[in-house]
């Protein structure tokens, strides 16, 4: 449906029968049609068909719930005089885009974590663990300078609108690639309206595509890709062993004060942290070190670059452990397509 309207299908263009794609999404139950007509295309919800229906009668007659709901929801909002304000969405993002994981680890570190760190772990410990001390302030600058990039950084947005889009359109009835059983369109992302890169990907929580995509981080409310994955390989090893020193600092002072819920509260906290950052880092440098994305080490049989020609798993990105992470960290050009293309395997 989105090509349709990008080649300039008119959303709200009603058929023999007066019906538009709002009505034919409510007649299928497509919510996701139907939310993308309303938000994106703001076509008209109430234009009843030549019967008399409305996009929201048809979804009654045919009970879809979740289209019922939405519809009246939107139809509140469009009819409302006063602007609708949104305070979920202003303070943890929109649906989709929330910010509550960004926001636990930001505020738990500046209302607790430091706080304790500073007014009873230094004094207790500085003495003795100076130079742990140092390290631990020195991964505190790292942490906050690579979540802030990371989180700021554009991670690879793929240029939208571009001329090549609308030639591949217009190229595609002569294309080869039909006859040949493959797929040309799945070159093309009709919402950024551009042609994608090899191992880019459309994000549906940023809604652009993005060059090498990894995968959309709530942690750094953004995408991590190929400009920002080296400061979110930062962010997450100096979580990490903050962690390590934070647990230390906290199982010291427990063993010559005994518990309390401040430090106990920490030691749960730094736990969980620590659960969820050491898997992220060591699967990181995992595929640092064989050159692939958590995308395409997931979703591989997606991607026919990423087979051999019987259909098994094949990577023609990794050219051994040491080029790999120099290529990772900028010191090495990545390989052309044109390259990759002769890397890949074939087996008869």
């Amino acid at each position: 449906m989105r090509m349709f309207i990008y080649l300039g299908l008119n959303p709200n263009q009603q058929d023999h029968w007066g019906q538009m794609p709002l009505h034919l999404s409510c007649i299928n139950g497509n919510l996701t049609a139907v939310q993308e007509l309303c938000e994106l295309d703001r076509v008209d919800i109430n234009i009843a068909d030549k019967k008399g229906k409305t996009p929201l009668m048809l979804a009654i007659g045919r009970k879809h719930v979740d289209v019922i709901i939405y519809l009246r929801k939107e139809q509140r909002n469009r009819s409302s005089l006063v602007p609708r304000i949104d305070l979920r969405s202003i303070i943890f993002g929109p649906p989709g885009q929330s910010k509550a994981a960004l926001l636990v680890v930001v505020l738990s570190l500046l209302f607790y974590g430091y706080p304790v760190y500073f007014f009873k772990c230094i004094p207790m410990t500085w003495l003795d663990f100076e130079m742990l001390h140092m390290i631990f302030l020195g991964l505190s600058v790292l942490m906050w300078t690579s979540l802030y990039c990371s989180c700021k950084f554009d991670p690879g947005f793929v240029p939208q609108n571009i001329p090549e889009y609308d030639e591949a359109l217009r190229q595609m009835g002569n294309s080869d690639s039909w006859q040949q059983g493959s797929n040309p369109l799945s070159t093309l992302c009709h919402t950024c309206r551009t042609v994608k890169p090899i191992r880019s990907k459309h994000c549906r929580t940023c809604n652009r595509c993005v060059l090498m995509f990894d995968h959309h981080c709530p942690y750094i409310y953004n995408c991590v890709g190929f400009n920002n994955r080296v400061w979110f390989m930062g962010f997450v090893f100096s979580v990490v062993f903050m962690c390590i020193i934070g647990n230390f600092f906290a199982a010291y002072i427990v063993w010559h004060e005994g518990w309390g819920w401040i430090m106990g509260f920490g030691l749960v906290l730094l736990t969980l942290f620590s659960l969820i950052s050491v898997p992220v880092l060591f699967i990181s440098i995992f595929q640092a070190i064989l050159n692939i994305t958590s995308n395409e080490r997931i979703n591989w049989r997606r991607y026919k670059y990423l087979q051999d020609g019987k259909g098994r798993y094949y990577n023609p990105f990794n050219r051994g452990t040491r080029r790999n992470i120099l290529e990772f960290l900028y010191l090495q050009p990545a390989p052309s397509q044109s390259d990759v293309e002769f890397l890949n395997v074939t087996v008869i």
